[in-house]
């Protein structure tokens, strides 16, 4: 297969083996079953065969790491389908999505991306001390409280000045996670416990393994975070303009206002909400992996500043 930045592929099968064999064609002993709900992750040069059980689909993501725009990572994919099995296309990824990451990439580029953890935290000290008063109010810790936040329009804003304020509640707080629920959400205050769970495993297992494989999101402290966590806020703002865009990160939210007067200032992440009853069991079943990827786009961004990146990776293609 050619060299890719970033790609998805979705497996609905029976039962099916992922073989990666080494360059003389030797396929290595099986490494892994991979039941439901668990995950895996390897790094570059790991020979692999992988088991994965019947009646499933699985998402598969090869991302690359390095911190030059010119890096290239190449992969091949070999698998053995049981009775049944269907190996489907690669999913592609949504046009705005390819746009948003090209806007950010040229933001980056004119707005001057730090080179290293010393520039990074300069800028975290500019960042703090260009709070206006009249900007929207630091995210409170308390569950409970209402906080004021802008969601870019992804759809066309290109210099970090078209966006939608919206209100959304703290729904759930940690020391490296903070939840916010937009209160015009279809299902406002009935995910609660929901939040929680999510809350729980994203502490106990997502950020730990994005952090184990991907990178550290928190790199850039201290100072870049005002409040020290990963934030998401969920907003039905993706699901009515934004279709087909789970997630998002915004590069407007890595500026001080006065280059970036809608960005939110924080280490945040923007997600999709449920529309409603009918739809709520699979959006809970499907959020927890976006907020991973998600993450892991925040930690991308880290690790490749604070290790002397200026440029974002290019577009998938």
């Amino acid at each position: 297969m050619r060299h890719m930045r970033h790609r998805y592929f979705v497996l609905a099968l029976a039962m099916m083996v992922l073989v990666a064999c080494d360059r003389d064609g030797t396929e290595p002993p099986l490494a892994a079953r991979l039941e439901l709900g668990q995950s895996l992750a390897d790094s570059a040069g790991a020979m692999r065969t992988i088991e994965l059980v019947p009646d499933a689909a699985y998402m598969i993501a090869v991302v690359n790491t390095s911190a030059t725009e010119a890096g290239e990572t190449g992969f091949a994919l070999h698998g053995e389908l049981g009775p049944g099995g269907v190996a489907g296309p690669p999913a592609p990824v949504p046009d705005l999505h390819v746009q948003l990451l090209d806007r950010d990439r040229r933001l980056f580029r004119r707005l001057r991306a730090p080179s290293g953890i010393t520039a990074a935290r300069r800028r975290a000290a500019a960042l703090l001390a260009d709070v206006a008063p009249s900007g929207p109010s630091p995210i409170s810790l308390h569950v409970g409280d209402v906080n004021t936040l802008t969601i870019r329009d992804i759809r066309s804003d290109t210099d970090c000045t078209d966006g939608t304020a919206v209100q959304a509640r703290t729904v759930y707080v940690s020391n490296k996670l903070v939840i916010l629920e937009d209160v015009t959400a279809p299902l406002a205050g009935e995910e609660d416990d929901f939040f929680r769970q999510m809350g729980e495993e994203y502490d106990a297992l997502t950020y730990p393994e994005v952090v184990e494989n991907f990178g550290d999101p928190l790199a850039l402290l201290p100072g870049y975070a005002p409040i020290g966590r990963v934030v998401v806020l969920l907003s039905p703002i993706l699901n009515q303009y934004f279709g087909g865009v789970a997630g998002f990160v915004s590069g407007c939210d890595f500026y001080p206002r006065s280059e970036a007067p809608i960005g939110n200032q924080q280490l945040i992440f923007y997600d999709f909400v449920a529309t409603g009853p009918d739809d709520r069991a699979s959006w809970e079943a499907f959020i927890r992996s976006v907020a991973a990827h998600e993450t892991k786009h925040l930690a991308s961004y880290a690790t490749r500043f604070t290790n002397g990146a200026n440029e974002l990776p290019v577009r998938p293609r």
